[in-house]
């Protein structure tokens, strides 16, 4: 059962707020957590992308996405307020959301390169965060969502690359020749799934071991 503190042990320092406009275009934009309450998010706008506050008024529905404990968590919300700027504050509801991967998945935040292949043609692309459920990588391309899409995974120390298929569950534009993807593994060896979560795992460990 989804609980309501999950929303403030965001793991990303960003949550992305994104919508629908009526010409059938997505926007999406990344906010600077601030702090929650039970039903409410306080993000910080981007001042570089102000232009980008006409699409998110006041009293417009949005997706809200969250790097929680739980994984990659979508919420449904409404904008409240948008002044004074930069502070936005979100309405979520707790009721109705879709979680992207599985309670105990640990999500860390790692760099490593990862190529994909869209439309016949491979890509080199790198991580931010890893888990044995999905990764949000930075890629040259843009991908639509629910776009399928073959991947070969570099970890250190690790000979081969490790394959697998993954899902995209959003794009959003960084630049004219960036985008950052969420993406959820949905083909891959049950061996591979535990190497990375060991991975993960060993990697938290030594990140604990040398905090002083």
């Amino acid at each position: 059962m989804l609980k309501a503190e999950n929303i403030s042990l965001v793991l990303d320092k960003y949550v992305v707020l994104s919508r629908q406009l009526e010409d059938g275009r997505d926007v999406g934009i990344s906010c600077e957590y601030m702090g929650s309450e039970p039903d409410r998010l306080f993000l910080k706008f981007p001042h570089k992308r102000r232009n980008m506050l006409r699409y998110f008024s006041e009293d417009k529905e949005v997706k809200v996405s969250i790097t929680s404990p739980s994984g990659l968590i979508t919420y449904d919300g409404i904008i409240l307020y948008t002044e004074p700027f930069p502070l936005i504050v979100v309405s979520y509801h707790i009721s109705n959301t879709s979680v992207e991967q599985k309670r105990g998945d640990l999500r860390i935040e790692y760099v490593a390169k990862i190529n994909i292949t869209y439309k016949e043609e491979e890509y080199k692309c790198l991580t931010e965060n890893v888990s044995s459920s999905g990764f949000k990588f930075v890629s040259p391309v843009e991908l639509p969502q629910d776009e399928l899409v073959e991947a070969k995974f570099f970890l250190r120390d690790f000979k081969k690359p490790i394959s697998m298929t993954l899902k995209v569950i959003n794009c959003f534009k960084i630049n004219k020749v960036t985008f950052n993807i969420h993406s959820k593994i949905v083909d891959i060896s049950a061996l591979d799934k535990k190497r990375i979560q060991k991975f993960c795992y060993d990697e938290q460990r030594s990140s604990l071991e040398n905090i002083e």
